[in-house]
């Protein structure tokens, strides 16, 4: 196909984009320089005093009924439909408090409320125990694995956004133009074709009737997609570097003072302005109430009516300040953002009860959640009410971020600000150094030497000076986060894993332990369970021998060297590996108590200052994995656990087996036994809304998994 050609305009806004910073990098050194050469230490400004409260990290369970999902755990995915048809049979509705239902219901007192759960389940591994890949209830895939990037075909380079918009593969911008992506690998890389040549760079993705909705803010101008690139509108923006927002029918873009709120329906817009600077481009959109929707910028609220109305809400100082609770809000609450999933599912009860819902939470600081906020989980007392107790909800990154995002507790235990400024979800995370509580101290003497402020007390009765010290604080910590952003992310339709584009590649995220990894490092896509040797599964499903051949990439490469359910080979066992961060006394003593950790079946290498990895051989990978999580999340964990799959020399024969997706994986275990076809079957999900978050929109289809509610992510 031609490119489309490029306007004037265009070109001149292209160089503007190339001018543009996004925002000014922090130099390259600047944190290096400052955890090197910290500032003279004043007693009375020391952090470290602030932390003498006792606080220690733990983890929690609900205390779930029998009747709890009663069809959760017989190894088949129920509907509605079959909870509805055991209800009729079997009776057993719940009988819940009314205040321990969150929303409205919680007016209704101490009254017992009778519900049936009808759910759609996401996944159902034969057990209702967390931490094996699914989760107790049913509803969440829960063993999330370090991203990893996957092995493109065409090395695409300048990667933008992708969103999923049915069928086989998923759409991807590069600088280059549009391309499919496929869902599935071929040949020993995934496989991405050149849909549409293009010269102008994209932001955004949206999908809308059927097209694809392209968003640049450099250029501040809206195309639409449907197998031909039509300009679809010029928008009476300045160029900028953040990214719009979609719900319903309606984008929203801005620039520095002024908001667009663009209907894709009547292609008509209104602008509302609030002055030139009011905007920085650290604002963010964090989601929508109604028919308002709300912008971040540090504590600051704007409100943006879907008619074209805006205000700017300044929030009032708090009454008495904490640095830690500030310093996280003020800048940290910049890089956090969250959106409302509400569970695909529908409740018969007595009386009204809000639409259950679990919050999404990324930021580039270090964590992706799942926190279950309104899940019906939620209506049972935990075993552990700590404000310092983890839950069982998945997430990928370290407990004490997660914790943070909830309430900001820094005590003498673990805390967010013990993070190191160079933790990346993305990266291999080896030798992490320095905190960021030595960045906050070195920005609290910087800027407090010469002032005659001499500790804490005085620093929060001077507000300006306080002032300053919670902006450059924020100024730094936004800047070096940054550009570990995503630049745009999706839900893979069938394994429920999440696929994250960062400016050097496409990752993936495995929800269910299991990444696929090729021999250079790279993976594939994964839709495979945690399973003993000689059984599999696709993610999120009950094991099974062996024994008959499958059409499936779970089967192919699960049981290659099997034969007959039997392992070809003398090694039975499966390898859990994982990397933590403290003393080894400490770590091997928190961990003697899980029985999978044995002196026999672990290796322990130190792999970085302070930093261990671990190696656990184990025949029931399974229960292992079920008694190592609530364990881990009391620690400082680098790099989860996980059961990779390492496939040698070139897994995927090359040759299509006709339309679909169907893929050969060829597995090599001591010889190569064959060829196999990997056939996808689904049912198409179609896009509801688009949502967006601050380094780049989150574009999320589920499957099963709920439904979008117009929140920024």
């Amino acid at each position: 196909m031609c490119a489309y050609p490029p306007s004037i305009e265009e070109m001149l806004a292209l160089v503007i984009a190339w001018l543009l910073p996004f925002p000014v990098p922090v130099r390259p050194d600047l944190l290096s320089q400052i955890l090197a050469y910290p500032e003279p230490l004043v007693p009375g400004l020391d952090l470290s005093t602030l932390r003498q409260t006792p606080s220690t990290i733990t983890s929690s369970l609900e205390k779930l009924p029998i009747n709890f999902m009663p069809l959760c755990g017989n190894g088949r995915l129920d509907t509605a439909q079959d909870y509805t048809a055991y209800y009729a049979l079997h009776g057993g509705a719940l009988s819940v408090p009314a205040y321990a239902i969150p929303g409205s219901t919680s007016v209704y007192g101490t009254m017992l409320v009778s519900v049936e759960i009808l759910a759609n389940e996401v996944c159902d591994d034969g057990n209702t125990v967390d931490f094996d890949g699914c989760s107790a209830d049913c509803l969440h895939l829960d063993l999330w694995t370090s991203a990893c990037q996957l092995n493109l075909d065409g090395g695409l380079a300048g990667l933008e956004a992708v969103l999923y918009t049915g069928g086989p593969s998923a759409l991807l911008s590069a600088s280059g133009g549009l391309y499919s992506v496929a869902l599935a690998a071929e040949g020993g890389s995934v496989p991405t074709r050149l849909l549409q040549a293009k010269s102008f760079p994209v932001t955004d993705l949206f999908g809308f009737s059927g097209v694809v909705i392209l968003y640049s803010a450099p250029l501040q101008r809206l195309w639409q997609w449907d197998g031909a690139l039509t300009s679809l509108a010029v928008l009476p923006l300045k160029a900028w570097t953040s990214h719009a927002f979609q719900t319903r029918d309606v984008v929203i873009a801005n620039d520095d003072g002024e908001v667009m709120v663009y209907n894709l329906t009547t292609r008509s817009g209104a602008t509302c302005s609030l002055g030139a600077g009011r905007i920085s481009s650290y604002c963010v959109f964090l989601g929508i109430q109604g028919d308002t929707l709300i912008m971040g910028c540090g504590t600051d609220r704007i409100t943006v009516g879907l008619s074209g109305s805006c205000d700017f809400i300044p929030q009032p100082s708090p009454a008495r300040p904490s640095i830690w609770v500030d310093a996280f809000n003020f800048a940290a609450l910049q890089s956090l953002f969250t959106r409302t999933v509400y569970y695909n599912m529908t409740l018969s009860s007595s009386v009204p009860i809000d639409p259950p819902y679990f919050t999404e939470i990324y930021t580039p600081l270090g964590l992706w959640a799942e926190a279950l906020s309104s899940s019906p989980r939620m209506w049972f007392p935990p075993d552990n009410t700590s404000p310092t107790a983890v839950p069982p909800m998945p997430f990928l990154g370290d407990s004490a971020l997660f914790l943070a995002s909830q309430a900001v507790v820094c005590g003498s235990g673990r805390c967010v600000f013990d993070m190191s400024p160079y933790y990346d979800l993305f990266g291999t995370n080896a030798n992490l150094q320095g905190s960021w509580q030595e960045v906050l101290q070195y920005v609290v003497l910087n800027l407090t030497k010469g002032t005659g402020v001499s500790d804490f007390d005085s620093l929060y009765s001077n507000a300006p000076l306080y002032t300053s010290v919670l902006e450059r604080w924020s100024e730094v910590f936004i800047q070096a986060v940054l550009p570990r952003g995503v630049l745009g992310s999706m839900q893979h339709p069938l394994s429920g894993n999440i696929w994250a584009i960062r400016a050097d590649g496409l990752y993936e995220i495995t929800k269910s332990g299991v990444p696929v990894r090729t021999g250079d490092g790279q993976c594939l896509p994964s839709n495979v369970a945690l399973c003993p040797r000689c059984q599999w599964a696709p993610a999120g499903s009950a094991c099974a021998p062996c024994g008959v051949p499958d059409p499936s990439q779970a089967w192919a490469v699960q049981c290659g060297g099997c034969k007959a359910g039997r392992r070809l080979l003398q090694a039975s066992a499966v390898l859990i590996d994982f990397v933590v961060g403290g003393s080894y006394t400490n770590l091997t003593s928190s961990l003697s108590g899980v029985p999978c950790v044995g002196a026999a079946s672990t290796v322990w290498t130190q792999v970085g200052m302070g930093e261990w990895g671990v190696q656990v051989h184990t025949v029931d990978p399974v229960g292992c994995m079920q008694a190592l999580n609530p364990v881990l999340r009391t620690m400082h964990v680098v790099v989860p656990p996980s059961a990779p799959i390492i496939l040698p020399g070139n897994p995927m024969p090359q040759g299509g087996l006709g339309a679909g997706v169907e893929v050969g994986i060829c597995v090599a275990a001591v010889a190569v036994v064959g060829a196999l076809a990997w056939f996808l079957y689904w049912s198409l999900y179609y896009p509801q809304q688009t949502l967006a978050r601050f380094s780049a929109p989150m574009h999320y289809y589920p499957v099963n998994s709920g439904r979008w509610e117009g929140q920024r992510f």
